[in-house]
């Protein structure tokens, strides 16, 4: 059920009918059902790693305990959200705050991502592969060689390419082997 509202929002998004759309992710954004898969989601994701409220979803009782606090008519009776800052490396070469706000925060930020991503995704051009879902570096690397393939010299094409931070999670003997890199 939620793909199809997906691909509805994103078809309504691509032929520009925004308001339409945005209607209908008001009208899903708080349903149970979207609740429980975002409940889902951040069991998957980060379930065991609790925030400032000591939360961690250890088992089904805890998802019933997340449906309850998380449903609408309770929102407003919640405290602001806080967060809790740690420190994190990515693959151990970064060190960097991030921020881990409550159990429930999740699950809402979670929610309103399902709803909300297909209207987006529908906006963004094709060859924007920065932070989205199903897009990773080896694609946009890909993209890149066939454009530089492409370009007709003659006619001085422009490209414009932001490599900021591409290469920071692949590693050397993956580029190596994908695409062939001068030993000079």
């Amino acid at each position: 059920m939620l793909n199809l509202f997906q691909k509805e929002v994103c078809r309504l998004s691509l032929i520009g009918a925004d308001k339409e759309a945005m209607k209908l992710v008001e009208h899903y954004s708080m349903k149970p059902l979207t609740r429980y898969l975002a409940i889902n989601k951040v069991a998957l994701q980060s379930g065991m790693l609790s925030g400032v409220d000591g939360f961690t979803i250890r088992n089904v009782k805890d998802k019933i305990i997340l449906m309850f606090i998380s449903k609408e008519t309770h929102l407003f009776s919640l405290p602001v959200m806080k967060t809790k800052c740690i420190e994190s490396s990515t693959f151990g070469i970064k060190e960097r705050k991030i921020g881990i706000c409550s159990m429930v925060d999740r699950v809402l930020q979670t929610q309103l991502c399902l709803v909300l991503y297909p209207y987006y995704e529908a906006k963004y051009p094709e060859y924007l592969y920065s932070s989205r879902k199903g897009r990773n570096a080896f694609q946009a690397l890909g993209f890149f060689k066939s454009s530089l393939e492409k370009i007709d010299l003659a006619s001085l094409s422009l490209v414009l390419i932001n490599f900021e931070n591409l290469f920071d999670n692949i590693r050397h003997e993956d580029i190596c082997f994908y695409f062939e890199v001068s030993s000079k």
